[in-house]
């Protein structure tokens, strides 16, 4: 996907070239030609010329180039099609060329928005929180095979393909595959959602993401009414099943969670992993903070979820810091309190961290996090950690016993003022500041940090 996303960013990057003479464009064209059936395919996409200098005494040549090009670069010979449509509105080969094209590539990536007119597809435009996202459906007469899904071994014969626009190019991130009796407008408005969210998660998971795009969705009319993630796609039930908008969007961002969160796992109630659920709260917020709750629908808001779903479980863990016998629990409890504690770290040390100790807790248990924590901590010569609203004093983990700065103001343990140094054992400890509270091995005072906390 990402090789088609640079190929057609340097088509992008050609029709901004100089205007070239009708004998170089011949030329190019030539030689492009020539890479193309050597198989010379990066190069030959490179070679194609500036679209403002073709002509119609170019349309046989273009037309050799997109046969060579058709079956290793589909979204490059789509490009060309469209160029010979905008030389030739009334041709029917370059038209008969996209159809046949189409069918067997429903889902291009790296499309170019001036080409969507020209192309057999119904699309859809919208902007929300600063993301340009498009939703593409084959036309009706295009005769492309539907895909079977996997779990019913059925046809889904509505496609939906979801776009965020990068860098001028329409990145594919979503394929929305619907049963028969599906609204073609859910299709459309589940894959607008779920690519502003991945548009925006994706700068906040850097590495540590796990989705692979495109990711696919598949929609059934039958069934009970919810979601699930398995082997990469997200499955949703029922979806002509009246539901809130609110449940609309916490069931998809929690399938994103388990698609794209490094997961915990061992519990046996409410579910197995609980990445999605962290999913959630995570990303529900994010989501309300952008405005792109609006990507779903006009309204939706996450207040009421984040007082009843993500406060208590927070509140919770900031009391105490990690109970053994909740830690060894695998039931509700153990599993509420490892999102308490996941999102006391995210809230108190930041997302980076977060993030890191789910990546190197392997998908082990809610004990296997908080080691892989410490380990994250540990190679840090400074940690900053925040309180948020919370008051009194609050649970921090030191990652090895020894001599710690606890730098910041009013710093308290027990009720008295902590005088740096002071020797810390491994584990956690509940500590009261106000505002940051700056974290630092006495052995490196005065040393610049190598790499800060958050």
């Amino acid at each position: 996907m990402r090789q088609s996303y640079l190929l057609i960013a340097s088509l992008v990057a050609i029709l901004a070239a100089a205007p070239m003479r009708a004998d170089e464009t011949s030329d190019r064209l030539r030689h492009a030609l020539t890479l193309a059936r050597d198989g010379s395919m990066d190069e030959a996409v490179a070679a194609i010329p500036d679209a403002a200098a073709l002509d119609r005494g170019n349309l046989s040549a273009l037309q050799n180039l997109v046969q060579a090009l058709t079956e290793q670069r589909p979204s490059a010979a789509a490009h060309l099609l469209a160029a010979m449509r905008r030389l030739d509105p009334d041709a029917m080969r370059p038209r008969a060329n996209l159809e046949s094209l189409w069918a067997a590539n429903p889902s291009l990536d790296g499309l170019l928005m001036e080409d969507l007119p020209g192309y057999p597809i119904d699309a859809e435009t919208t902007t929300v929180g600063g993301a340009t996202i498009v939703t593409i459906s084959p036309k009706p007469f295009v005769n492309y095979t539907p895909p079977i899904e996997p779990t019913s071994g059925m046809p889904y014969p509505l496609l939906v393909s979801a776009y965020v626009l990068k860098a001028g190019t329409l990145a594919l991130r979503f394929t929305v595959h619907c049963a028969d009796r599906v609204d073609p407008a859910r299709a459309r408005q589940v894959g607008r959602f779920l690519v502003a969210l991945s548009d925006l998660t994706d700068p906040v998971l850097g590495a540590e993401i796990r989705a692979v795009y495109p990711v696919p969705v598949w929609i059934s009319a039958e069934g009970a009414a919810g979601a699930r993630q398995w082997r990469g796609a997200i499955h949703i039930e029922a979806a002509n099943t009246p539901r809130s908008d609110i449940e609309w969007v916490r069931e998809l961002t929690h399938e994103w969670g388990h698609a794209a969160l490094p997961g915990i796992d061992g519990f046996t109630q409410p579910e197995a992993w609980a990445n999605g659920d962290l999913g959630e709260r995570l990303f529900l917020p994010l989501m309300d903070k952008s405005g792109r709750l609006s990507a779903w629908a006009p309204g939706v808001e996450a207040a009421p979820y984040a007082a009843r779903y993500f406060v208590p479980l927070v509140t919770a863990f900031s009391r105490s810091g990690p109970d053994p016998r909740l830690l060894a629990d695998k039931g509700r409890k153990g599993y509420e309190h490892f999102l308490g504690a996941a999102l006391y770290v995210d809230g108190a040390y930041g997302r980076r961290i977060l993030l890191e100790a789910l990546d190197g807790a392997g998908g082990g248990s809610a004990r296997d996090f908080l080691t892989s924590l410490s380990r994250v901590l540990a190679v840090r010569t400074a940690v900053e950690i925040r309180r948020g609203g919370a008051v009194g004093p609050l649970p921090i983990c030191i990652p090895r016993s020894g001599r710690y700065i606890l730098d910041g103001r009013a710093v308290r343990q027990l009720g008295r003022a902590v005088k740096s140094p002071i020797t810390l054992s491994a584990g956690w400890t509940m500590i009261e500041w106000d505002g940051v509270l700056t974290v630092r091995r006495a052995e490196v005072r005065g040393a610049q940090s190598s790499r800060r906390g958050r």
